[in-house]
C-alpha cells in the first residue's frame, strides 16, 4: 500500500520502517522524522521518494534531545529498491549507527541523490561498496562532520558520481573504492573536493574506457593497484593539466618508496595516455616498477612524473611493450633504473625528458632485435645499461650524440647479420657516443664490443665514438667478411684483444684521427 507523509508533521519513529511489496512511501517537503536509536528507514521492494525543496527541507535525525553521531541507524536500500526511489533537499543527521551501512546504505540498488546533505555520521556517510550499488544521478550533495569516509563504493559507481558535491572529511579519510572492475563503455572519474582512497586491485576491462579528470587526487593502500587491459581490451585517459595535475600517491600518512604497488598496463590496454600525472611511492613489486607495460601494450607518455619508487620508474616487459610517445617527463629517486625496456622499443623514449638516478642505474636495455626503419636512439640524461646482446638486423638506425651505453660481460652489439642494415653512430667533439663496460672498476675485455657482419651497409658509420673495455673474444670492432664501414676520430681503449679485427675482404675507410690506448692486442688485426 502506497503512504504519503505530511508536511509539516514531525514523525517520532520507535521501530524500525519497512517499505516493501513494491509500495511507495511519499515524503512531503518539509516533513522531519525522528528514530530512536539503532532504528531505521529500510526500503526493501519498493519506492521511497522524499524530494523537499530549497526553502523546505525533508530532515531525518534522532529522536534523541541532544543527539551524538552515530544516534540512530540511518536510511538502507536493498538490492530490490526500485530505480525511481529519489532524495532531493533532504537534511540525514546523526545516523550512521552501524559500522556496516553508513548514514544511507545502498546494497545493489540504483537511485537518485541530489541536493542533501549528510552531516554527524559515526561511520561513512554513504556505503555502497559490498554491491553493484550505482547512483542513477547524484549531484550537488553536501557530506561533512562524519568520522570515517564520504562514500564508500566499488569501482563502478565511481562513474555515476555527479557534479557539484562539496565533501569535507577529516585527514585520512575521502571517497573510498573497493576491490573491483570498471566495465564496458566510456567511464569518468571526476574530480570531487576529497581524494579517493583505492583499498585493493582496480581494474578496466570489458571494454570500458575510464577518464580520469584534471585535478584528482588518487591514494593508494598498501594492496591497492591500478591494472587496464589484463583481460580484455581497457583503455585509461588520465591527462591533467599545468596547474591541475593528477596525482597517484599512497594512501599512508607518512609513506615511503614501495607503499602501493603501481599502475600496471597489459596487452589489451588500447589508445591510453597519460599526461601531468605524478606517481609517487610506488614500485612494492620490485620486477615491476611504479608503471608496468607488458605484452604489446604502448602508451602516449608525456610531462609525468615518476617519483619516489621502490624499484624501478618504469617496466617494459617484452619486446613490443613500449611507448607511443614518451616527452617532458621526470623521473627521480628510484631504487633501481628509471626505465628498463627493450631495445626494439628504445626509439620510443623522446626528448626533454629529465631523468635522474643512483650512480650505478640509468636506463636498462633488455637486449632485443632492432629491425626498424629510419628510426633514432636519443640521448637521455642517464646512460643505458646493456644488460644482453643487442641485434640491429635490418633498415637504419641513428645514435644520437652524447649517447652512453654500459654494457654487461658477454654482451655485444650485432649489426647487419641477416638483413641489410645501417648504423649511424656519429657523435661530436664535444659530444661523443660511449660504449664502455657497465662494471664498477672495469678491466680490459669486460664485455664483447661492436660486431658488423656482411649485411652491413657500406653507409655504416663511427665517428666521434669511444669503446673502452671491449675485446673479450676477438676486438672491440669485429668486421666479418667484405664489410667495409666509415670510422673517424674514434678512440678504441683497453680492449681485452685487438682494437679493430678485419676479416678477408673488410676495409675501413676514413681512417682520420682513430686512436688506440692500452689495448692487449695489436691496433688492427687480420
Amino acid at each position: 500500500m502506497d503512504i504519503t507523509w505530511e508536511e509539516g508533521i514531525v514523525y517520532s519513529i520507535g521501530g524500525d520502517i519497512h517499505v516493501k511489496s513494491g509500495a511507495t512511501l511519499t515524503i512531503l517537503p518539509g516533513t522531519v522524522i525522528k528514530f530512536a536509536s539503532n532504528k531505521g528507514l529500510y526500503v526493501e521492494d519498493g519506492t521511497l521518494i522524499a524530494e523537499g525543496t530549497a526553502e523546505k527541507p525533508i530532515t531525518f535525525t534522532a529522536l534523541a534531545e541532544t543527539p551524538a553521531k552515530g544516534a540512530w541507524l540511518g536510511l538502507v536500500f536493498s538490492a530490490n529498491t526500485l530505480n525511481n526511489t529519489s532524495l532531493k533537499y533532504c537534511n540525514i543527521e546523526y545516523a550512521g549507527g552501524n559500522s556496516e551501512y553508513g548514514a544511507i546504505h545502498m546494497d545493489g540498488c540504483k537511485i537518485n541523490i541530489n541536493n542533501c546533505k549528510i552531516t554527524n555520521s559515526k561511520y561513512n556517510g554513504i556505503d555502497m561498496h559490498y554491491s553493484d550499488a550505482e547512483f542513477v544521478s547524484f549531484a550537488n550533495n553536501e557530506i561533512k562532520d562524519v568520522d570515517a569516509h564520504a562514500l564508500y563504493l566499488s569501482p563502478k559507481a565511481i562513474s555515476t558520481i555527479g557534479s557539484g558535491n562539496i565533501f569535507t572529511c577529516n585527514a585520512g579519510y575521502g571517497i573510498k573504492v573497493s576491490s573491483g572492475k570498471f566495465y564496458s563503455g566510456a567511464k569518468t572519474w571526476s574530480k570531487q573536493t576529497v581524494p579517493y582512497i583505492v583499498e585493493g586491485e582496480v581494474s578496466i576491462n570489458d571494454g570500458a574506457t575510464v577518464t580520469i579528470q584534471a585535478g584528482n587526487t588518487i591514494k593508494f593502500d598498501v594492496s591497492g593497484s591500478m591494472v587496464i587491459g589484463y583481460e580484455s581490451n581497457g583503455t585509461l585517459v588520465a591527462e591533467g593539466t599545468a596547474t591541475e595535475p593528477i596525482i597517484f600517491t599512497s594512501s599512508a600518512t607518512s609513506p615511503v618508496a614501495g607503499a602501493w604497488t603501481g599502475l600496471y598496463f597489459y596487452g589489451n590496454a588500447i589508445s591510453s595516455k597519460m599526461k601531468y600525472c605524478k606517481i609517487e611511492y610506488a614500485g612494492k613489486a620490485a620486477e615491476y616498477g611504479a608503471i608496468y607495460l607488458a605484452d604489446a601494450s604502448k602508451i602516449d607518455f608525456d610531462y609525468n612524473t615518476i617519483d619516489k619508487s621502490a624499484s624501478y620508474g618504469i617496466v617494459c616487459y617484452g619486446s613490443d611493450a613500449g611507448f607511443n610517445s614518451f616527452t617532458y617527463n621526470n623521473i627521480l629517486n628510484v631504487e633501481n633504473h628509471a626505465i628498463s625496456i627493450n631495445a626494439k622499443q628504445l626509439h620510443g623514449l623522446g626528448a626533454n625528458n629529465q631523468i635522474t638516478t643512483k650512480a650505478d642505474k640509468g636506463i636498462k636495455i633488455d637486449g632485443g632485435d632492432y629491425n626498424d626503419n629510419s628510426k633514432t636512439w636519443l640521448k637521455q640524461t642517464v646512460p643505458f645499461y646493456v644488460t644482453s646482446s643487442v641485434y640491429i638486423l635490418g633498415g637504419s638506425l641513428t645514435i644520437q650524440p652524447g649517447c652512453t651505453f654500459k654494457a654487461d660481460a658477454g654482451v655485444w652489439f650485432e649489426v647487419g647479420y641477416s638483413n641489410n642494415t645501417t648504423l649511424t653512430a656519429e657523435g661530436t667533439a664535444a659530444e661523443k657516443i660511449t660504449f664502455t663496460s657497465s662494471a664498477t672498476s672495469p678491466a680490459a675485455g669486460a664485455w664483447k664490443g661492436l660486431y658488423f657482419y656482411s649485411n652491413t651497409s657500406s653507409n655504416t658509420s663511427l665517428n666521434y665514438v669511444d669503446i673502452a673495455y671491449a675485446g673479450n673474444e676477438y676486438a672491440s670492432i669485429v668486421l666479418a667478411d667484405n664489410v667495409n664501414i666509415k670510422v673517424n676520430n674514434t678512440n678504441i681503449s683497453n680492449s681485452g684483444t685487438c682494437g679493430i679485427y678485419k676479416y678477408s675482404g673488410s676495409a675501413v675507410t676514413g681512417g682520420a684521427n682513430n686512436t688506440f690506448v692500452n689495448n692487449s692486442g695489436n691496433d688492427i688485426c687480420e
